[in-house]
């Protein structure tokens, strides 16, 4: 008797839902959001360790085996330029004989992933964010090789004439397990200005490694070397690799065949400064004290510059990847280096809506 009550029941509650479902209404509330204008990215990891590596070596995987960076556009404004920084020693930190004294920032390459349709650049090899080198004055620094030659006459831009030169500076390429030696030569105590007849810096043809001396006489008597001119492009800098006659950077190459590996660069240079140097960058378009080297450079350019790249800007919620590595030059003392840093810059076009 039960069980049938409860049935009906059961028939009789389906028939009740079903009646009040039919009487249903429905009404909407619109919903409006506004979203601030706000230029943020995101760089992931936040940190790249390198343990155990070799001098003269080059590794492109981190300890927990992380080979790249993610940038993300994690704002809401439309990204149109890319470019990276890392930091460098203040001091020459050879000879110091303290890992400490090196910064990792100073050992830390780049190259655009060629699946990052957006990139531009060199997808074939890494380069250094802003690698700095230290030079010496030939005539009161013990760290000019005695091999070195540098006496005799010149040939200084803008001069018909040979000259030798008031100063010479010299340092070298750190380019993994080889230098490219170089000298730069002034009618002046600045390598940094234009004037008639000076200045231009000579770098190494052939470089020196563990089987050669490679080029070391960068007088008029040798040959083995190419000469660019120095420009004038900012307030402490003077530009090597650019200009009417200079137009294809700094090209530094090693090996031969499929092995080669071409790194070409715009060369920065400060014989003035307390620690004279020079800053060799291929990404970095804000070098030295320059606001934007890609109007004076030749091959120093933005990772990503909606200017000219069909690949367009990078849109908020979209990332694009920047392969990482470092390479540790011969001479590094053993040990923990100190800290470096690398820092993406951008900027955004405000400009830019969507629907």
């Amino acid at each position: 008797m039960n069980k049938k009550v409860l049935t009906a029941l059961a028939v009789l509650s389906l028939v009740a839902m079903s009646g009040s479902a039919a009487a249903q209404g429905n009404e909407s509330s619109t919903v409006d959001v506004s979203v601030s204008s706000k230029v943020a990215v995101d760089v992931k990891p936040a940190s790249l360790t390198y343990s155990d590596i070799g001098v003269g070596t080059q590794s492109t995987a981190s300890d927990r085996n992380f080979k790249a960076v993610e940038v993300e556009n994690i704002g809401s404004e439309y990204v149109d330029r890319v470019w990276v920084n890392s930091t460098s020693p203040s001091d020459s930190p050879f000879g110091s004989g303290s890992a400490s004294q090196y910064d990792a920032g100073n050992f830390l390459q780049v190259k655009p992933a060629n699946y990052s349709t957006k990139l531009s650049g060199d997808d074939k090899d890494f380069h250094y964010v802003n690698r700095k080198e230290f030079i010496a004055n030939e005539d009161n620094n013990a760290q000019v090789p005695s091999y070195i030659q540098t006496d005799g006459q010149w040939t200084l831009a803008g001069s018909a004439s040979t000259t030798d030169p008031t100063n010479v500076w010299v340092g070298r390429m750190r380019m993994g397990d080889s230098n490219y030696f170089f000298a730069i030569g002034s009618a002046s105590s600045s390598c940094d200005t234009d004037n008639t007849g000076t200045p231009v810096m000579r770098i190494a043809n052939t470089p020196q490694d563990d089987d050669q001396i490679g080029t070391v006489d960068f007088s008029n008597s040798g040959d083995d070397w190419t000469q660019y001119n120095i420009t004038s492009s900012t307030t402490d800098y003077g530009l090597t690799g650019s200009g009417p006659t200079d137009i294809n950077g700094v090209n530094l190459s090693l090996g031969t065949g499929a092995s080669e590996v071409n790194r070409t660069y715009d060369v920065l240079t400060d014989c003035d400064d307390s620690n004279p140097h020079v800053i060799r960058t291929r990404y970095n378009a804000q070098a030295g004290d320059a606001s934007d080297l890609t109007t004076d450079g030749v091959r120093t350019s933005y990772l990503l510059s909606s200017v000219g790249n069909s690949g367009g800007m990078l849109e908020p919620g979209n990332a694009v990847t920047i392969n990482t590595a470092v390479e540790v030059p011969q001479g590094v003392a053993q040990g923990s280096v100190g800290q470096g840093k690398l820092t993406v810059l951008i900027t955004a076009d405000t400009s830019q809506t969507t629907n």
